[in-house]
């Protein structure tokens, strides 16, 4: 409308389109309603959003829940008492730690991987840096967990500090398998839970790897090779000489090439961790003419 009163050609335009009942927006009209789209849309992304959150959440917990439910029928399953003490003696050292003799091969191994009880007091003696998650550690309750986050450079070196070495690949698997041709280290039976730990679940956001996915070395004495070596199968893979990987991790299940829970499954030279460091581990050999 204009000044005076008079009407444009537009406002006549509108007029005769709504005498004949037809719906005419204005473009302030056309506006707000954009407006009122755009915000709708902006609310729907915000509780789209809150709801994938929220979902997130509960398979986290559902998984935490299944995961402490699957520890309490292991925890049923397993022989009371046994050899595993040894690790929460304050003091436990390197000079501590059992080896077991492989028959007709001239050298020791470790009975267990070696934990963070162990690997805190190397770092202490030698400054070497900490290994990768080391912050998810509780040192009152992980100290007979296996170390994981281990490179091979640290595995090596921490077995020369005590005198010891990497296994070399043969070496492991006689430990593991012995002569017999077994197919697992407790031999040709198909894995369970009351065996080793393995064909876990990712560790997800919030999760401590520790705390939630690893197992206390020497918790599986159904599992044990023919040697009496706890863990030749599942929790955390183990470094040998060749930059290789045996014996498979808490992840692995009967279908992983290469780094499966079978012991005969090499791995092939491993030249890059990035992505699994928090699956590796390790334990030490010993040539026998070395040992006093």
């Amino acid at each position: 409308m204009l000044a005076g009163g008079m009407a444009t050609n537009k406002d006549i335009y509108f007029a005769c389109f709504r005498a004949k009942g037809y719906t005419v927006q204005s473009e302030e009209e056309r506006e707000q309603i954009v407006r009122a789209e755009e915000r709708a849309n902006q609310e729907r992304l915000v509780q789209q959003k809150e709801r994938e959150r929220q979902l997130r959440e509960e398979a986290i917990q559902k998984e935490r829940l299944a995961e402490k439910r699957r520890v309490d029928e292991e925890k049923v399953q397993q022989p009371q008492g046994g050899p595993k003490s040894y690790v929460y003696l304050p003091g436990y050292t390197e000079e501590d730690v059992p080896m077991v003799l492989i028959p007709e091969g001239e050298f020791l191994i470790d009975k267990n991987e070696v934990t963070t009880q162990l690997y805190a007091s190397f770092m202490k003696t030698t400054n070497r840096n900490k290994p990768e998650h080391w912050g998810d550690v509780r040192p009152e309750l992980d100290g007979d967990k296996p170390v994981i986050g281990v490179e091979w450079s640290d595995a090596d070196a921490y077995c020369r500090y005590y005198g010891k070495r990497l296994p070399t690949e043969k070496e492991w698997e006689k430990a593991a398998c012995g002569t017999d041709g077994r197919i697992y280290s407790w031999g040709n039976t198909e894995p369970s839970k009351s065996l080793a730990n393995y064909d876990g679940q990712f560790c997800l956001a919030f999760c401590n790897v520790y705390a939630e996915k690893l197992k206390p070395v020497a918790s599986y004495a159904a599992g044990r090779s023919p040697y009496g070596l706890y863990d030749m199968a599942g929790n955390a893979w183990e470094w040998v000489e060749e930059k290789r990987l045996r014996g498979g991790s808490r992840l692995s299940n009967t279908h992983t090439p290469g780094l499966g829970l079978q012991p005969a499954a090499p791995s092939g030279e491993v030249t890059r961790t990035y992505g699994r460091r928090y699956l590796l581990g390790f334990r030490c050999a010993q040539d026998v003419r070395l040992v006093k």
